[in-house]
């Protein structure tokens, strides 16, 4: 996908990721890591522009794209992951968020069994969790930013973490 480096709006250090889309994807995607059926995710997000469509913003590479999602109804952050129409299959609850302050984002995605869990988590406030009734499937990478959903928006990362053990769930705070 395509994104760049900010230098200017950051969390900590001195660069931070940015995807900054007009009608289309953006996104980076890790080099390939182990094959694990478990993935647990952090990462500071800010958003500049919120997403004009519903779409994911923190995710594993599976085909279906579990993960962190922004749904632009409601302006929150919900777990979830894309059918097989690419349409976004939200959890019941999500986490209200606003443009101009850094979110801590936790993500587990277990695709070890039928079905799969994605649990979704913003500061530490518990978003509802998403099952998907898929065979297992292991993956080896992770995704910043917006696959296969083509919104406008403005959205950094910074202090990405990652795990392949479980309970490393959440991550939490920290650079």
């Amino acid at each position: 996908g395509t994104g760049s480096f900010s230098t200017t709006t950051v969390r900590t250090g001195v660069r931070s990721f940015r995807v900054n889309p007009t009608l289309g994807s953006s996104y980076w995607q890790s080099v390939t890591l182990v094959s694990a059926n478990v993935w647990v995710i952090r990462s500071y997000v800010r958003f500049t522009a919120l997403p004009t469509l519903t779409c994911n913003v923190l995710t594993t590479a599976h085909s279906r794209v579990p993960g962190a999602y922004f749904n632009a109804t409601d302006s929150k952050i919900y777990a979830g992951y894309n059918d097989t129409s690419f349409i976004p299959q939200l959890g019941a609850t999500g986490v209200a968020v606003t443009t101009g302050v850094w979110y801590r984002v936790d993500v587990k995605v277990d695709s070890s069994a039928n079905p799969w869990t994605i649990d979704v988590q913003v500061d530490g406030a518990v978003a509802g969790q998403k099952t998907n009734a898929t065979a297992a499937l292991a993956t080896t990478q992770i995704r910043l930013g917006i696959v296969q959903l083509s919104p406008t928006a403005d959205i950094f990362y910074d202090d990405v973490a990652a795990s392949n053990t479980a309970g490393d769930y959440p991550l939490g705070a920290g650079q």
